[in-house]
């Protein structure tokens, strides 16, 4: 590979890994947020709001959170694979980066129908992003039994990510009931920047060489 190339996965990789900026901001808004912050029962998005005391970091975060995952997106080569599994892939996560820079462009309580557009979006293309991926690993590195490993988890990620977006459109349930609102939410959403990240920190040790993994 050129070292162009090279530098280019490199940056795409690092872009991907930035991708937990959100849990560092999210975490700092819930601790400046007035009164008690439940996981089961207050949305991401409650700390864009204007009650929310970093609502301006968090709605920040939420549009960087875009560029990164676009940014990685395009500028990492294993997606130019001719392989349509990978080529929907990469479309996906173009979608979802889209998304949630549209939740962080207009928050809850502005918007609300673009807010939800755009939520909706990230969680399902992320969701089949994950998936995808790990198809078209699985595909390609079959016959030399390579990249199971990568597969198995992009697999096991967008399968979190679809059911948290099952629950989200049919919360009713004992499982609904356990994680509330605001855990479904996040079953949804926390997969895609942890695959994102891990994926990023992969493609790193790997090299460049090995930049389609």
């Amino acid at each position: 590979m050129a070292s162009g190339s090279g530098v280019r996965s490199r940056a795409g990789a690092l872009l991907w890994v930035g991708c937990l900026q959100f849990f560092l901001v999210e975490q700092m808004a819930q601790l400046r947020w007035r009164g008690h912050y439940s996981f089961r029962f207050n949305y991401i998005s409650d700390l864009g709001t204007a009650g929310s005391p970093l609502h301006g970091v968090m709605n920040a975060s939420f549009l960087l959170q875009g560029v990164l995952i676009a940014g990685g997106a395009l500028m990492l080569p294993g997606f130019t694979s001719p392989r349509v599994a990978g080529a929907l892939a990469r479309g996906c996560l173009l979608l979802a980066g889209a998304g949630v820079a549209l939740v962080g462009w207009a928050p809850e309580d502005g918007d609300t129908n673009l807010h939800i557009a755009g939520a909706r979006a990230h969680f399902l293309f992320g969701a089949l992003a994950m998936t995808l991926w790990g198809a078209s690993l699985a595909s390609r590195r079959r016959s030399a039994g390579q990249g199971r490993h990568a597969a198995a988890v992009a697999f096991a990620a967008g399968g979190l990510a679809i059911a948290g977006d099952l629950l989200l459109l049919f919360p009713a349930g004992p499982l609904g009931s356990v994680l509330g609102g605001g855990g479904i939410e996040r079953l949804a959403a926390y997969p895609l920047p942890l695959w994102l990240a891990l994926t990023g920190f992969r493609l790193l040790r790997a090299g460049p060489a090995r930049g389609d993994l």
